[in-house]
């Protein structure tokens, strides 16, 4: 492995001139177009996000920014390589797969001479291309280890924002604190690893041009290799951190039980992720969007948050603990929704389920009569459940899969 990369100070940036101030709306327009000219209110993740970096500055000695717009950063450093032409990561194992599968539908069930040999060609055509960094073909690319670390520096809030590419991927805390994020990865292409701003930090880590290898399209380089692709990334969990998480193909695990998390964002792709929340002094808010595989999420024991689900094709767990205190929306997808909650915690439940079912333990009582010509529809609770006071609130949106509280 080589030594690790920080990021070197530039010169400061030069001040943009100020903005001219915009006229008033003459009054005539206001009487006609009220609607038009009325600000819109946030929405509630965006105000959960204002809310949580106002309350940190205030416990740091700040002031508010509610009403100041996001200046320039006094300084920018970072390492950046090769930004142009980032592609669109894919499983690739997916596409020779259905490659393969349609060759052998053309060869066997096509129907005549001309399909049976346009099948054997491709099949002919996938196995060399398996085989051809063995032969000799085309080469393997070229693996690389490297080490990417961001001191605090004075840092106060983070923005972190991690493109986890197709690789089996491990985020958790961090044990040095004098740094702000340290990345041990093991990768092909080039790695953009850049970091802004003093008190509010903002670090990017992706992976970019991932070269044009064809080797790097067939699995078996990987499974033959003698190491395996993986991206090992700490967080410093004392910074008040803004974190956005967008995974690739691959077995995905972040434990951020010990983060002080102001936002969360994932979005999922294609494997198996393994969520574990924190249990923050402050309400945050986590929006997580599923992908084609199996997604679970453990919310700790007296969990403050709001979470935004939206279901993919996979599965999707929740596992709350005792005195958690959240309100859940999911939108489900293709896939089933399950929710695990301790016997004793308060829970309300607001369904509208469409094509699939849904299943509640008998400690549900409804409290609603809803009747739909297709699917279920209601309001259920808990005997312990009271207006007001700590409990888990969910209100789900069905769509093809079904939900199950147990």
């Amino acid at each position: 492995a080589e030594a690790p990369v920080s990021a070197s100070p530039r010169p400061p940036m030069p001040e943009r001139p100020a903005m001219p101030e915009r006229p008033p709306v003459p009054e005539r327009l206001r009487q006609e177009e009220p609607e038009r000219l009325t600000p819109r209110e946030p929405s509630n993740a965006h105000q959960l996000r204002r809310e949580a970096m106002s309350e940190v500055r205030r416990d740091l000695g700040r002031e508010p920014v509610e009403d100041k717009p996001r200046t320039a950063p006094a300084q920018s450093r970072g390492r950046m390589r090769s930004l142009e032409g980032t592609p669109q990561q894919t499983d690739s194992r997916m596409v020779w797969i259905g490659v393969l599968v349609a060759s052998l539908f053309m060869a066997t069930v096509g129907g005549g001479l001309l399909a049976s040999l346009l099948g054997l060609a491709l099949v002919a055509f996938v196995v060399l291309f398996l085989i051809g960094p063995f032969i000799g073909l085309y080469g393997k690319p070229e693996i690389k280890h490297e080490r990417f670390v961001e001191p605090v520096d004075g840092a106060q809030t983070a923005t972190i924002d991690l493109n986890l590419p197709v690789a089996e991927a491990r985020v958790g805390p961090l044990a040095d604190r004098n740094n702000l994020i340290d990345a041990d990865l093991v990768y092909y292409g080039d790695i953009d690893f850049s970091a802004s701003g003093l008190r509010d930090r903002r670090v990017t880590l992706r992976q970019v041009n991932m070269g044009r290898n064809l080797g790097m399209f067939n699995p078996l380089v990987y499974m033959s290799g003698k190491e395996k692709l993986v991206w090992d990334v700490k967080l410093n969990p004392d910074i008040p951190t803004e974190l956005t998480i967008n995974a690739g193909a691959g077995d995905v695990r972040l434990d951020l039980s010990e983060m002080e998390l102001m936002f969360l964002k994932l979005q999922c792709a294609l494997g198996a992720m393994k969520v574990f929340l924190p249990a923050s002094r402050r309400r945050y808010m986590a929006t997580i969007n599923g992908g084609a595989g199996e997604t679970r999420v453990t919310v700790p024991r007296g969990a403050l948050l709001d979470m935004d689900v939206n279901g993919g094709v996979g599965h999707t767990e929740l596992s709350f603990s005792s005195d958690s205190d959240a309100r859940v929306r999911i939108r489900g997808g293709v896939g089933d929704v399950q929710i695990d909650l301790p016997p004793d915690l308060p829970v309300q439940v607001r369904a509208s389920v469409g094509v699939g079912d849904l299943n509640l333990p008998s400690r549900f009582r409804k409290v609603t009569k809803e009747e739909r010509f297709v699917g279920q529809s209601g309001l259920w609770q808990t005997d312990n459940f009271r207006e007001g006071d700590p409990a888990v609130i969910i209100e789900y949106s069905g769509g093809v899969g079904s939900l199950k509280v147990r």
